[in-house]
């Protein structure tokens, strides 16, 4: 009969098709060998050495069929797993989990059909390609439930979404359950089940791109103001560096003015007034000047602002730069994203500290003949293990990804970890090196 020949192919289609959302969306992008062609050759012969298997082994004895086919499953699959940029672990989990969701699926629609009504569970247990259809359905559902419990790693999608996701296939399992279904039909009933049966196979597929482009369309609106907080971030530094210039420009403008004044003094011999004189004068040199004079002005200016508002606030502030700015090959907006980020989240996690836990801050700057380094060190509220990725997101803040992209950027690391209360962070970008285009 054409009609189970017809159904099948069509599930092998729905299950390459599936098995390509998982891998991608688990496993994420392909290998830069990976072309296209390959890779989706490789789906069409892996899904075509099944159905030759099903079918040379189909007068066998169900064991073998069953371990035969299972074995070159969990191969091919691990070989499209391949195709991807992952950790062994995670390939690993993909292929092990979907051989389990695929022979779970057999048993909840064999569970199903033997539920139903009259003669219907005798009929449809009967009719294997019926059931390998249904089956692929409830695979789809057990994959989209792993797919949002991984995705919550990285993001946190939306009830509706989740909702939306899950109720598809339960609602295409729900109307091919009710479906008439008959061994004999009529050429017409057949053409009209298989159209019927695979554009709700295909409905399914499509619900889940669209609502998989809405999502990727909300994260670029999340991006987008992150990128809006950030511009507005950088002009507030920026401000900050032309406020620290334009005093230091006042301090060097006003001395030639002291200085007249002071000899105009000596000059009547009001002595006094010189000394009381000086005492303003240090005064504000004291409160406008750079505390920390390196010659780099976006070091100078951030670290010295933040000295002063660490000093306000009763942080400890330590500082040890040595640097030879011939080495400090990264550009003063780059920079100023990098350690003012860096200075303000430690900052602000030394705020976050209750009286009378220590709340310290260590800036160390140095550069040698083959890097220049970054490593700052603040104290923390409580103790995180350092392996727990979201207690470092937590003491480190707002930043993170501009600091990552920026150091990838030159070539360079950004490491940061927990270690007894104390949050590191190192910056280490190359000297003399061919910087790479901005991501």
């Amino acid at each position: 009969m054409l009609l189970p020949a017809v159904f099948t192919v069509v599930s092998s289609v729905f299950d390459a098709v599936i098995l390509y959302i998982y891998l991608n969306k688990i496993l994420g992008a392909r290998k830069e060998w990976a072309a296209p062609w390959l890779y989706f050759s490789s789906f069409v012969l892996c899904e075509g050495g099944l159905y030759f298997l099903s079918y040379y082994f189909e007068n066998a004895h169900s064991d073998v069929r069953i371990y035969v086919t299972m074995a070159f499953s969990l191969a091919t699959t691990f070989a499209l797993a391949c195709f991807h940029r992952s950790l062994l672990r995670h390939r690993i989990f993909v292929v092990l989990s979907f051989q389990i969701y695929a022979a779970l699926a057999e048993v909840v629609v064999y569970i199903l059909f033997s539920s139903l009504p009259g003669t219907l569970p005798e009929t449809l247990l009967s009719a294997d390609y019926y059931g390998s259809f249904c089956s692929k359905v409830v695979l789809f559902w057990l994959l989209n439930v792993t797919i949002l419990l991984w995705r919550r790693k990285k993001q946190n999608t939306s009830l509706p979404y989740n909702i939306l996701v899950l109720i598809m296939p339960l609602f295409t399992l729900a109307i091919l359950m009710t479906f008439s279904f008959q061994m004999d039909m009529t050429p017409m009933q057949a053409v009209l089940q298989f159209i019927g049966m695979s554009g709700i196979l295909f409905a399914n597929v499509t619900n889940y791109i669209l609502l998989d482009n809405v999502l990727k369309v909300e994260e670029l609106n999340l991006a987008k103001q992150q990128l809006n907080r950030q511009l507005e971030y950088q002009a507030a530094k920026y401000q900050q560096i032309s406020t620290v210039y334009r005093n230091s420009r006042r301090l060097i403008h006003d001395m030639k003015k002291h200085f007249f004044f002071i000899e105009n003094c000596l000059d009547n011999g009001e002595y006094d007034t010189i000394g009381s004189y000086i005492q303003e004068s240090l005064q504000d040199i004291e409160q406008t000047h750079n505390r920390i004079n390196t010659g780099n002005l976006v070091i100078d200016a951030f670290v010295s602002s933040h000295m002063a508002m660490a000093e306000q606030e009763n942080i400890e502030f330590f500082s040890d730069i040595q640097v030879f700015n011939d080495n400090i090959e990264i550009d003063n907006y780059d920079f100023s994203i990098v350690l003012g980020n860096l200075l303000d989240n430690s900052l602000d996690a030394c705020r976050k500290i209750q009286s009378p836990s220590p709340r310290r801050i260590a800036v160390q700057i140095f550069t040698t003949n083959m890097e220049f380094v970054i490593h700052i060190d603040n104290t923390i509220a409580h103790h995180a293990p350092a392996a727990d990725e979201s207690a470092q997101e937590l003491y480190h803040g707002f930043g993170m990804k501009n600091i990552e992209n920026i150091v990838k950027k030159y070539m360079g690391t950004y490491t940061h970890y927990i270690e007894r209360e104390h949050y590191h962070s190192i910056v280490s970008i190359p000297c003399h090196v061919e910087r790479r285009t901005a991501p």
